[in-house]
């Protein structure tokens, strides 16, 4: 009987993976290497994308030399719930930003640049929950968020933790060669 690939049971089905190698086999890709005590799937580098259930990507990950085990996984998972749950919050504490949440929650299109400014006003918001969503949000919306850097940088200086840690995220993935001093 042929081996599977066998996931805990907990691993919700947002976590995407080639087990079969499927996506390696249809493009051709070369220099397979096998994981998993050399008793996983052929892969040239193990990657995972995470999908919300909306259908965007919200996390992708991917290692040259080595597996992507379900312990790296699924504290991605549980972040992105507690970004989730972080911005979705942030109507209940400010009405106004009803519309920048719907669209920081939205695939990355024209509109997106649209919750920048009120996503950065919220940054200096007096409730931490609030600057922490807004930064949250940022993070999320990043790709297009160029404009939120300064407000970003000055948000590294915060007094909660979180709110620097998911500001620093954020303009991470604004600028992946941006250096960030401590």
């Amino acid at each position: 009987m042929e081996k599977r690939w066998a996931w805990p049971a907990q691993v919700p089905p947002e976590v995407l993976f080639d087990p079969l190698a499927t996506v390696s086999a249809t493009y051709g890709v070369a220099f397979q290497t096998r994981f998993r005590n050399n008793q996983g799937p052929w892969s040239s580098r193990p990657a995972i994308f995470v999908i919300d259930r909306d259908g965007i990507i919200r996390y992708t990950d991917s290692q040259p030399n080595q597996d992507l085990r379900e312990d790296k996984i699924l504290p991605v998972l549980d972040e992105i719930e507690a970004q989730r749950l972080l911005i979705t919050s942030l109507p209940d504490k400010d009405p106004t930003l009803r519309e920048p949440v719907r669209i920081a929650l939205a695939p990355l299109g024209a509109q997106t640049k649209a919750a920048i400014p009120a996503l950065t006003k919220a940054l200096k918001h007096k409730d931490r929950q609030t600057r922490a969503g807004a930064a949250a949000a940022l993070y999320w919306i990043a790709p297009q968020a160029a404009d939120a850097v300064p407000a970003l940088v000055h948000a590294l200086q915060d007094p909660d933790s979180e709110v620097r840690r998911l500001s620093g995220l954020a303009l991470r993935r604004i600028d992946p060669s941006m250096k960030l001093q401590k």
